[in-house]
């Protein structure tokens, strides 16, 4: 009784154990073909997507400590030119420490904003006042986030370039 007991178990072990072998050869072969699969679409297209990310919105508000030369240049940065606000969006002008601008249409993660015209007025060391064209309190203002271009030349490297005027970088990974 005792040597059939052990016969149905060392038979049951070697069934399960059999099962499993199976089971992870099966999963092997699984996993070759699914890489094989990735690597023919995925090769050669390295370049073929340019990847943006956009990052460091400049929030404003009253009392936000920006100058005004500070918000100037932050514009500049994001690509606003020089002129009349009217013209359309992506133009500022600045008066002292009035700048008048024609904000331009940005998706945030939480919203679309549409091109506006916003009256910022800001001394020496921070904003005092903000409106809306039409004279309405804009109580706070994000900027254009700034556009970063990432590239992947080397998994271990990521290259990166920014439209703020920095320096571009690599950081590599260990």
């Amino acid at each position: 009784m005792a040597r059939s007991k052990s016969r149905l178990r060392r038979k049951l072990l070697i069934g399960v154990l059999t099962a499993v072998v199976v089971a992870a050869l099966g999963l092997a072969i699984w996993v070759v073909h699914l890489d094989r699969i990735v690597t023919r679409e995925f090769q050669g297209r390295l370049w073929s997507v340019p990847a943006h990310v956009y990052a460091e919105p400049l929030e404003l508000y009253v009392g936000a400590p920006v100058a005004a030369d500070d918000l100037e240049e932050e514009l500049r940065r994001l690509h606003y030119r020089p002129g009349d606000p009217l013209s359309g969006p992506g133009v500022y002008r600045r008066r002292g420490g009035l700048i008048d601008l024609h904000a331009r249409r940005t998706r945030f993660a939480d919203e679309l904003r549409e091109p506006d015209i916003v009256q910022i007025r800001a001394s020496e060391s921070a904003i005092t006042d903000m409106h809306h064209g039409n004279g309405a309190d804009l109580p706070a203002f994000a900027a254009d986030p700034a556009r970063y271009h990432l590239a992947f030349r080397n998994p271990s490297v990521l290259i990166y370039a920014t439209t703020r005027g920095r320096a571009a970088g690599a950081a590599c990974a260990p």
